[in-house]
């Protein structure tokens, strides 16, 4: 019985081990940008939501409309709403966003990016997990989180 419990932690262990080095993994590289003027679709992986590729049902999510006539800068809200929820910043400009955010226990990163289309009045969103497969719908809960917050500020 002795040898099945040492057998049972040396497995916990490695597999601690094995998230934390996947964890620290996630932690480079970059969102990965715009592809021809838009956010880029997802891989097939079901740990990704983007609303530029309306044919892609499995990974589509509506973007955000407004109403072109305020003065409110739309990039500066969605910087606010990064902000208020422990999101960074990573790079803008004045029609781009991109961000990420990083799991509170083991510290996984998620890229967030923002396409503003003036021309059809749409925020298109893309939230994507670097490493892994599946994200348990955070990146779904944080969108729409994010869509909630866009729509009280705005």
């Amino acid at each position: 019985m002795k040898i099945l419990y040492i057998s049972l932690a040396v497995i916990v262990v490695i597999i601690l081990i094995a998230l934390f080095v996947i964890a620290q993994n996630s932690k480079s590289g970059n969102a990965p940008g715009l592809a021809n003027g838009i956010l880029q679709d997802c891989p097939s992986k079901p740990n990704c939501l983007c609303s530029e590729n309306i044919n892609d049902t499995e990974h589509y999510i509506e973007p955000i409309s407004f109403n072109p006539t305020t003065s409110k800068n739309l990039i500066q809200i969605l910087k606010d709403i990064i902000t208020e929820l422990k999101g960074e910043i990573k790079s803008s400009d004045n029609q781009y966003l991109s961000a990420t955010f990083s799991s509170p226990i083991m510290g996984f990163v998620d890229d967030v990016e923002f396409r503003i289309d003036p021309i059809k009045k749409l925020i298109h969103m893309r939230s994507a997990s670097r490493v892994g497969h599946s994200d348990m719908g955070a990146n779904k809960k944080r969108m729409d989180l994010v869509k909630k917050l866009f729509n009280e500020k705005y």
